[in-house]
């Protein structure tokens, strides 16, 4: 099958002009696309961060804090208080 066209219809297209245009589309799309992903990743960084965050308070709240250990001696120095009985 053959296509027809006027042959004056190319006597107005400006072929650079038409591939610029056409190139600045792709790269806005490009750009969001890009921009996107980049979203998505920080979303995934902070989630996994909050995770992170999550599992180190649990495992906190499962030390012994009955008997002196490094929790406690940190819980002392940041409250300013001691608990009786775990210092000699």
């Amino acid at each position: 099958m053959t296509t027809r066209f006027k042959p004056d219809v190319l006597d107005k297209l400006d072929s650079d002009q038409w591939a610029d245009k056409y190139s600045d589309a792709l790269g806005d799309k490009v750009a969001i696309i890009r921009k996107r992903r980049a979203q998505q990743q920080a979303a995934q960084a902070q989630l996994a961060a909050a995770e992170q965050v999550a599992n180190t308070a649990k495992s906190a709240s499962q030390v012994d804090t009955t008997v002196q250990n490094g929790l406690t001696d940190v819980m002392a120095a940041l409250t300013g208080y001691s608990t009786p009985g775990l210092r000699g």
